[in-house]
């Protein structure tokens, strides 16, 4: 873990803004039996073991299927190969952060 040198802000879709001065770099991630690489900022954030944001999308030049529950890469001078969610998804209400925090706020759980 690396220390960054200055504050990396990240605002959350809350309105929530996350700091942190940590940063792994060069860390494989392994989609498809495929492993890619990309630095990861450390955050503190319950419930998510990684984000991979546009930059990491971007690199391996990623196209997200959403109807088929894939995601294509690209990867430059490499083959093109696919991460498809193959568990069974029951639809399910969902709800944005301001929703879920007027909800919260009075009461529910």
């Amino acid at each position: 873990m690396n220390r960054i040198g200055q504050t990396f802000r990240t605002t959350l879709p809350s309105g929530e803004i996350l700091l942190s001065e940590f940063r792994l770099e060069h860390v494989p991630i392994v989609i498809a039996n495929r492993e890619l690489y990309t630095n990861l900022v450390v955050l503190k954030i319950i419930d998510y073991d990684v984000i991979l944001g546009m930059d990491f999308l971007g690199k391996y030049q990623a196209t997200i299927d959403c109807r088929n529950w894939k995601v294509i890469f690209r990867p430059d001078g490499e083959e093109t190969f696919e991460y498809v969610d193959r568990s069974k998804r029951t639809p399910r209400r969902v709800i944005n952060t301001m929703e879920a925090k007027k909800l919260l706020s009075s009461g529910c759980e």
